[in-house]
């Protein structure tokens, strides 16, 4: 459904204070496009700033962001995005530069359901102290990476030296490249591979790029040299990992703008007989909504937030209907629409620059359909929100 005003007077009694029991909202946004409205980051260069179009991204983004700070003990951000730790501190640089309001979040998910990155290392920490090279590897959630060991056999540093002796049996120079090289995106990985090639000066070299302990990536010469042996480098790590039982899907992309259209090969935990995704921690924080009467918004604009979005992903903790969830479709992406038809009361959707207004009408509309979430709800969100 489209974001509608609720005329109606809302007359229960709410809480007045933050207490055991109280209806909170947990957020878990993908982070380009949806909890920053934009998915390109050339809108953040200095000779953007005095634009109409920067204006709005900056209105919209920061009174989100404002609106998050206020209830701080009744709204939780999370930020759940298909970068990478690198990828992710480069955004972080550019939104400092550009003078933006930003509000660090309890948790940021790297890779579609990767490695999660805690507010401080020692979290949860009174003080709540951010460290200044925040996420660094220092604030990873050991607890979830365990979890995925423990559920899958899953083994980083086997992983890595599968890749890298696979590799050299095929006698590839090979390149590990920084988690995050430079910037963002393809145009960041095409000025890596130059750089590779002039240095090797060698059609037959290979990169690999560990993105935490819970995504690796190889990538196969651009320029099509390896076509012949990828798939007997595919069957001999697959053999490898096989071996030591590890639950693992291998991705071939054949032609990935990440690789400067080259070949890759992409090997994550496989859970439930699919790759760890974005819905592994949504599932998480549903599961502890439900023992604490809270609410969980999801929100994303692309193909990569499909499962999350989608009520059925939580099927088996509870009937779509009675998930204590909200969905928020933020932009066109027709794909993503089909959601609005399958479950018109558990999906918004919103424009780019509307996300908060979104964020209120699914507190509105999910206070509606659960009493004990109305009754509980803090007056001062209430207020707010109405």
């Amino acid at each position: 459904m489209h974001i509608s005003k609720i005329n109606k007077p809302f007359k229960q009694n709410f809480n007045d204070n933050v207490s055991f029991g109280q209806s909170k909202v947990h957020l878990w946004f993908d982070s380009d496009g949806t909890y920053f409205p934009d998915a390109d980051q050339n809108i953040l260069k200095p000779e953007k700033h005095n634009s109409e179009n920067f204006k709005q991204l900056r209105k919209a983004f920061e009174s989100l962001n404002q609106f998050i700070k206020k209830f701080t003990d009744e709204v939780e951000l999370n930020i759940t995005t298909g970068r990478n730790r690198g990828e992710y501190r480069h955004y972080l640089n550019l939104l400092k530069q550009s003078g933006l309001d930003w509000v660090v979040p309890s948790r940021l998910v790297i890779k579609n359901g990767g490695d999660v990155f805690l507010k401080s290392k020692n979290a949860p920490n009174p003080d709540n102290k951010l460290e200044s090279d925040w996420p660094s590897v220092n604030h990873v959630d050991q607890k979830k990476i365990q979890e995925i060991n423990k559920i899958t056999n899953w083994d980083s540093s086997y992983i890595k030296s599968v890749i890298l002796e696979t590799l050299e049996e095929w006698d590839f120079p090979i390149v590990v490249a920084p988690s995050g090289y430079g910037d963002y995106g393809s145009k960041s990985y095409l000025h890596f591979w130059n750089l590779v090639n002039e240095r090797f000066n060698n059609p037959w070299v290979a990169f690999v790029r560990q993105d935490g302990d819970l995504s690796s990536y190889i990538g196969l010469p651009p320029n099509n040299a390896a076509k012949g042996v990828q798939d007997s480098i595919i069957e001999a790590i697959k053999n490898k990992l096989d071996s030591r039982k590890i639950s693992y899907d291998l991705t071939f992309v054949d032609h990935d703008p990440e690789n400067s259209n080259g070949p890759s090969i992409i090997i994550k935990p496989k859970i439930n007989n699919k790759p760890l995704d974005k819905v592994y921690d949504v599932k998480k924080a549903l599961e502890r909504a439900i023992k604490e009467n809270d609410l969980v918004i999801v929100a994303g604009n692309g193909s990569n937030d499909m499962s999350m979005l989608d009520p059925d992903s939580y099927s088996d903790i509870a009937p779509p209907d009675k998930l204590p969830l909200i969905s928020i479709i933020v932009g066109d992406d027709k794909k993503l629409k089909t959601l609005l038809k399958k479950y018109p009361e558990k999906v918004l959707e919103v424009d780019q620059y509307n996300l908060l207004n979104g964020v209120k009408e699914a507190i509105k509309k999910y206070a509606e359909t659960c009493p004990d979430f109305k009754k509980t709800l803090n007056r001062k969100i209430a207020k707010d929100i109405y």
